[in-house]
Order: C-alpha cells, then structure tokens, then sequence
C-alpha cells in the first residue's frame, strides 16, 4: 500500500508510534516492507530518495570498509536500528560484530554507523546524532556530499558527545573500529 504523506500539525501533541506498533504496521502490510521510512521519536519519516551520487558514495565507503574491518566485524547497508522505544532508524552503513542477528540490529551490534547525506544533511547532523548517542551507538559519521566534510561523532554521554569534529575529504579519516586504517574521502569519492 503506497504511502500518504501529511506535514504535521506543528505545536499541538501527536501520539507517538512505539518500535513494536512500527514494526507491527510492516508486518501487517499497513507499511509496505520496502518502504523507504524511518521511526524519528516515535513519528514515521520518509527517507529523502536515493541519487547516483549518494548510492556511488555508499558503496565506495561500504568496500573500503569491508577491507579495513576485522574479521569479526561486517559491513552491511540499509539495515533499521532500533534505538529505544520510538525511534528506529536505517543509517546507510552500519559496521557490525558478525553476532549480529534477528530482523533489526541493536546498538550493541554496532561499531560504527555511517550516514551519506546528501539533501538530507539537516536531518542527518542536527536531527539523528542526539538519537543515535542517547542509544549508546559508539561511533557515527555523517559524510556530507556537498560539503566535502566528514562529521566525525565520538563517545556518546546521554543525548550528546564528548568528540565531534569535521574532517575534510582530503585529510585522513580514521577507521575507529579498524586500528591503523584511514580513509581518505577525497580520492574514495572523486567525482
């Protein structure tokens, strides 16, 4: 069933969709499983639509990943984390331990979460880092496109970090579940 969007009625309370509701809603077809949708505190969200720039970078970081990694961690794509009891979201990389299983991962799955953005830069600096580190999620980079610079978020203490920091595509940006690997973005994502 396709989706209808609304804009929300802003300054007057909406109930808030648990994970389980979500979950419940694909798996009755209320939401079709393909949907490009996210749970953001509890409201559904759609994903801004996936552009060659944004699916070549995804796969180029996703390979450079793959090499750098340990052999007990993976790399996988498009995978919904769930981060409490309203948000579920699909970063579009996640470096995971290989014990990872069930349909969605949880933040002790995860190393590092990756966001390409791209029109969605707002949403994924201002928006998804104080989710992702109230949920404990160790590391998280937002690979922003149009800027050329890397988000770099570390150590999360309740809802913020103790590190942040921009790292220009043409600096070293260091793998933090991958000791002594680096990626430069720059040559990665050549245009």
């Amino acid at each position: 069933m396709p989706l209808t969007l609304t804009r929300a009625a802003e300054g007057y309370d909406r109930m808030a969709i648990t994970v389980e509701a979500f979950d419940q809603m694909i798996e009755a077809g209320i939401i079709d499983a393909d949907a490009r949708v996210e749970l953001i505190d509890g409201e559904i969200v759609p994903l801004a639509p996936a552009h060659l720039p944004h699916a070549r970078a995804c796969m180029r970081i996703a390979a450079a990943l793959m090499a750098a990694v340990p052999p007990d961690l993976e790399v996988v794509d498009q995978v919904s984390v769930r981060l409490g009891r309203t948000s579920e979201l699909m970063p579009d990389l996640a470096v995971v331990r290989r014990t990872a299983s069930g349909g969605v991962l949880l933040p002790p799955d995860v190393a590092l979460l990756v966001e390409v953005a791209g029109s969605s830069v707002r949403r994924d600096l201002q928006l998804k880092p104080p989710i992702y580190a109230a949920a404990g999620i160790p590391h998280l980079w937002v690979v922003d496109l149009a800027a050329r610079v890397t988000a770099v978020f570390a150590a999360p203490v309740g809802d913020h970090w103790q590190m942040e920091a921009e790292v220009p595509f043409s600096a070293p940006l260091p793998v933090p579940c991958a000791q002594d690997h680096a990626l430069i973005l720059d040559s990665l994502l050549a245009r």
